[in-house]
């Protein structure tokens, strides 16, 4: 009887039904948001950061260097010399040392050439990834060569999970570099790349870049010297954007960035940026749970009138139910079944939404939180449950009470 009931009202007033499963959906979606959205901030921003432990870089603003050359949100601001690789990468302070090169792009993605201290691209792109990667047993190429080989393609290239996915670039397919960091630049007729490896998602920065060697950067944009002599003073002159370091030990930190400021270079600690911004982050966040909230309670509001109204609606039915002699039970059952039935429907919506918004626009390579994700969101969804059914229980007993009082 309950079904037949309450399927025959569903029928006849679909769009009050409609209107109060999209305010559960609404007040759930905001609910989930306020819990997530801080926790997503701050944890991208720690692992875009990888595991580097110090950038260096031409003199600015630290926080303007890890922007740049770091989360490549921003545009460098100057060079430092290339024999700066080797001589912070043989520091005995340091374990891994990685330089960089920025400047061009492939439509508005940014080609970022890298060299290590032993000249070959396989381990510069080997070392690049594992300074990014998420999980160590995760294999550096998703699809291509199962190792880089240097001297079989000339200029190699080897793109980002998310940027192969967005320009549908394939093994083997060929491309120029574009001046500048963003879309529509001048290409560089003279060099052409090979996308020779897809690298496997890391959820960070790394899956919107292209990653070429840094010896092609130098080469591109130095022409064809006329003789040795110039050749040997273009080598001399060769510059990099930065170079990424990762020490031996959590001590360094006290004392190398001090010894590399000396010689007049920035030398930027993600961990630390990252705390002097924190109190900036808290502000953000509690302006955006302040929002949220507001826009919750509007919602939850609307949706106590949506329930008021349906139940006042209802009265009628609940008389002729007690008339006919049913119980307490079987004449509020009912209307207990449409508000679990419609709670159900909008915390499903909630999900798709959520589901659809963070799997397909926000993280469309992979969800790197969904563990901790899953468990916000049932424990937000048990205590709007809990609150949204004692809510009904408590309309629905005073409905009943005022049936019971008009018969």
């Amino acid at each position: 009887m309950w079904i037949k009931l309450a399927t025959a009202h569903w029928r006849e007033q679909w769009g009050l039904v409609l209107a109060q499963v999209l305010c559960v959906a609404l007040v759930t979606v905001f609910a989930w948001g306020s819990g997530l959205a801080p926790a997503m901030l701050d944890a991208k921003i720690r692992q875009d950061a990888g595991r580097v432990d110090l950038l260096v870089a031409a003199p600015t603003s630290p926080l303007q260097a890890l922007l740049a050359l770091l989360y490549h949100v921003d545009v460098p601001v100057g060079t430092i010399p290339a024999s700066s690789l080797e001589t912070w990468g043989k520091h005995p302070q340091v374990e891994h040392a990685l330089a960089i090169a920025v400047g061009d792009s492939l439509q508005g993605h940014r080609l970022v050439g890298v060299g290590s201290t032993d000249g070959q691209f396989a381990s510069a792109a080997s070392q690049m990834f594992d300074f990014y990667r998420a999980d160590p047993a995760t294999p550096l190429l998703h699809s291509g060569q199962t190792t880089l080989s240097q001297g079989k393609v000339a200029n190699q290239a080897l793109l980002g999970a998310d940027v192969a996915r967005k320009l549908g670039f394939r093994i083997g397919q060929t491309f120029y570099a574009q001046h500048g960091l963003q879309s529509g630049g001048v290409e560089h007729k003279d060099t052409r790349y090979t996308v020779v490896g897809i690298l496997n998602a890391t959820h960070t920065v790394l899956d919107q870049l292209v990653l070429i060697p840094i010896q092609s950067v130098w080469l591109l944009h130095e022409g064809v010297p006329s003789s040795a002599a110039e050749q040997k003073l273009l080598i001399e002159a060769r510059e990099v954007s930065a170079v990424l370091l990762r020490f031996r030990s959590p001590m360094a930190i006290a004392t190398l960035p001090k010894t590399i400021r000396n010689t007049g270079l920035t030398a930027a600690s993600p961990a630390l940026e990252s705390q002097r911004l924190q109190p900036l982050l808290d502000t953000l966040e509690a302006g955006v749970r302040s929002v949220t909230a507001m826009i919750a309670a509007g919602s939850l509001f609307a949706l106590v009138l949506a329930m008021q109204l349906g139940l006042q609606a209802r009265q009628h039915m609940v008389q002729t139910l007690h008339v006919l002699g049913a119980s307490n039970l079987r004449a509020t059952g009912v209307l207990a079944l449409e508000y679990v039935a419609i709670f159900c429907a909008g915390t499903l919506l909630a999900g798709l939404i959520l589901y659809l918004v963070l799997h397909a626009i926000v993280f469309p390579a992979g969800w790197p939180w969904a563990g901790d994700a899953i468990f916000l969101m049932a424990f937000s969804a048990a205590v709007f449950a809990t609150m949204t059914l004692t809510l009904a229980g408590v309309m629905m007993l005073q409905a009943n009470q005022a049936a019971r009082h008009r018969g």
